[in-house]
């Protein structure tokens, strides 16, 4: 009975995860909008499969971290390869 009991939580708790990562991907997090330009998810989904590589923050529930820093995607946005990214 309690291995049944573990089983519902982690599904509990990958649940709530995934309805966490939706909302960011949706741009909105506490009904307010996270930036004036929609971040474009599509066009990084194929970089970052997972949204916890970008959103690591969220699964720990540390608020500080639940968005990349610029300088994070520096990488790819140089000014040269890509567009530089200003947030």
């Amino acid at each position: 009975m309690k291995d049944l009991r573990r089983g519902r939580i982690s599904v509990g708790a990958a649940t709530l995860v995934a309805l966490a990562l939706l909302t960011l991907a949706l741009g909105t997090y506490a009904g307010e909008a996270l930036q004036e330009d929609p971040f474009p998810h599509a066009e990084h989904q194929g970089l970052f499969p997972v949204c916890s590589g970008c959103h690591g923050g969220v699964p720990r529930g540390e608020e500080a971290s639940y968005y990349p820093a610029p300088a994070s995607c520096s990488g790819c946005h140089d000014g040269v390869q890509q567009d530089e990214v200003n947030w």
